[in-house]
């Protein structure tokens, strides 16, 4: 049975979802059996990463839909990992006779689910529990799929902070965190700041402790590693800072990934500081001032595994209708 992944990359959303997916084809047993679709309408901004032969680019979902249906009118499976936002358009491709699954970050709830399994990257225990008649959830951290660079033995730590708000950075947090940067009184310090992948007015940098990289510049891993601590918004970067044993300090664009983020820093692995728009320049600037430059954290990474997008994979491998 044929096999559509289906995930974004734009300058809003930036590419998280889209390498996310790239990293669970490793997994697929058959690979002439799978067919990525990537929804992006801004090809030239992002035509470095679309090299893979089994990728087809669509400006639109309807317009992915229709080749889909030409082609493929009988059976197929079809996987989602796409912005909360965007769900709907799940239903397009909703038919009896094929199995839908969709990655939800957000563990969000609804009134009719489009999808035959829902999985759950929480930091929980895993659970399976069914949303209705026909939907099914996984949770936990069983399906927190990392790269598994992230798990290598650390090197020595320096006293470097590296910080970055994604490819997006919706809420412009870089420049606010710059702007922090400023008032801090510690300068035992050097800061690592990723610049989001768009044209963003970065506001003028004072300080010599201060380097700016642009985004896929640098080895994320390694720099991670290495960090003192790191500063980020969420998403799956707070799960390959725990892998990466290093603390974070997380400024939330919302208050579910504020809420998701607590489910981590309620074990010690970092500092929840708030969520747009109440934080403020200078509750950044005290946070990381109020650092140990000595931090330890907790010894469990609590079972996040290696094997995450292989046990993703087995589930949408062996469910059939």
């Amino acid at each position: 049975m044929k096999l559509f992944l289906i995930t974004m990359v734009n300058s809003k959303i930036g590419a998280g979802h889209y390498f996310r997916t790239l990293r669970l084809t490793q997994y697929i047993k058959d690979t002439d059996h799978y067919q990525i679709l990537v929804i992006c309408n801004e090809k030239k901004n992002f035509s470095n990463l679309f090299e893979n032969k089994k990728i087809k680019i669509f400006d639109n979902f309807k317009d992915a839909v229709k080749i889909v249906n030409l082609i493929y009118f009988l059976d197929y499976k079809v996987y989602f990992d796409i912005p909360n936002k965007f769900y709907d358009n799940i239903s397009l491709f909703n038919k009896k006779s094929r199995c839908i699954f969709s990655m939800n970050m957000f563990k969000e709830k609804r009134e009719i689910y489009h999808e035959d399994i829902s999985i759950v990257p929480e930091f929980s225990t895993i659970k399976k529990m069914n949303l209705s008649t026909n939907c099914t959830e996984y949770s936990g951290t069983d399906f927190i799929a990392l790269p598994k660079e992230f798990f290598a033995l650390s090197k020595r730590r320096s006293m470097r902070v590296l910080v970055t708000m994604g490819a997006a950075d919706p809420e412009n947090f870089t420049n606010k965190v710059i702007k922090s940067i400023e008032y801090i009184q510690r300068k035992d310090l050097n800061f690592d700041i990723i610049l989001p992948n768009k044209n963003v007015n970065v506001c003028q940098i004072k300080n010599k402790y201060i380097t700016l990289h642009k985004f896929g510049s640098i080895d994320f891993a390694a720099a991670l590693k290495e960090a003192q601590f790191a500063i980020i918004n969420g998403g799956m970067t707070r799960y390959e800072c725990i892998a990466s044993r290093t603390y974070f300090i997380a400024l939330s664009l919302h208050k579910r990934q504020y809420e998701i983020t607590k489910k981590v820093t309620d074990h010690g692995f970092g500092l929840n500081l708030g969520f747009c728009p109440n934080i403020r320049i200078k509750d950044i600037s005290n946070a990381i001032d109020a650092l140990s430059s000595s931090l330890v954290l907790p010894e469990s990474q609590t079972n996040l595994s290696l094997n995450s997008n292989k046990k993703i994979m087995n589930i949408i491998s062996e469910f059939t209708k």
